[in-house]
């Protein structure tokens, strides 16, 4: 996850630089996220990105339980 994280780090600067040149910065892009996905000498090829990040992006969007609440202020007293 923190590979997939820096390789989006990179795009955005690759993105903002003024140098940027489609032809060449895109294909350099697209092989190194190609890496990242994957899996050394697996036979398989590449991993799907919810494979590997599990179900941390369905907890990100899921809205929190009102049970699960700790009082943070004021408010909740």
């Amino acid at each position: 996850a923190s590979r997939l994280v820096d390789f989006g780090l990179k795009v955005q600067q690759a993105g903002m630089n003024a140098a940027f040149d489609e032809n060449a910065d895109l294909a350099a892009l697209q092989a190194a996220f190609d890496g990242i996905l994957r899996a050394g000498n697996d036979p398989g090829g590449a991993k799907r990105v919810g494979d590997l990040v599990d179900d941390a992006l369905e907890r990100a969007v899921t809205p929190p339980d009102p049970g699960d609440r700790i009082p943070t202020g004021f408010a909740d007293l």
